[in-house]
């Protein structure tokens, strides 16, 4: 008779004859009902605000990595800058390199030269020095 009762509308239920203790199950009824529907909107809002922190909190890791992400590229940065400075210090290194090399090769020819000319001048006899000479002056 309960369930029949709670199926009826409000106005079925006063024209039924009624007494008050049945009456007092269905309003105790409709409240537990209510109750239900309160505490499950209750149960949906904190989930919702739980949701809610869990977005602020991956914000906040969103946020933290961000943070992390621009100092390791600020760190590749300057690593690439040393780098870049490395390789200008090895490139300015060998081109002083080539160029000492290139004062040797230079300095090694023309110390050949003499060495030949002194060479040439110690086989040469006294009139092949007059005639060298001679060819100088004119």
């Amino acid at each position: 008779m309960n369930q029949n009762i709670q199926d009826l509308s409000i106005n079925e239920i006063f024209k039924l004859d009624i007494d008050e203790i049945m009456l007092e199950q269905l309003v105790n009824q409709e409240q537990a009902d209510i109750n239900v529907q309160i505490h499950n909107q209750l149960e949906q809002e904190v989930e919702n605000i739980t949701k809610h922190e869990d977005i602020s909190q991956l914000d906040f890791n969103v946020a933290t990595h961000l943070n992390q992400l621009n100092l390791i590229v600020e760190n590749i940065n300057k690593v690439a800058e040393q780098v870049q400075q490395s390789i200008d210090y090895e490139s300015s290194y060998c081109l002083v390199q080539n160029q000492l090399c290139n004062i040797i090769i230079k300095s090694r020819q023309e110390l050949s030269l003499r060495d030949k000319l002194k060479k040439n001048i110690q086989q040469a006899d006294d009139k092949d020095i007059i005639e060298i000479i001679e060819k100088c002056l004119q």
